[in-house]
């Protein structure tokens, strides 16, 4: 799965290219679209853990001002 797979130009198709590209030129697809959605997962993380923190502190806050009065 890993390995290099070097493609020979033996069973080109119309285009020019043979099976072999054209199955390496969707993997490499398949990996970019991976890369940017594992990218764009960043942002919304952490927005979550600054909500998250937000919470915590006024939870916080809220128990010490109640146990004051």
């Amino acid at each position: 799965m890993w390995g290099y797979k070097e493609c020979g130009g033996i069973g080109a198709l119309k285009g020019g290219l043979n099976e072999c590209h054209e199955i390496k030129t969707i993997e490499i697809i398949a990996w970019v679209i991976a890369g940017v959605s594992v990218v764009a997962t960043v942002p919304v993380v952490k927005d979550a853990l600054h909500r998250r923190r937000k919470q915590a502190d006024a939870k916080r806050e809220a128990g010490k001002t109640s146990t004051l009065g």
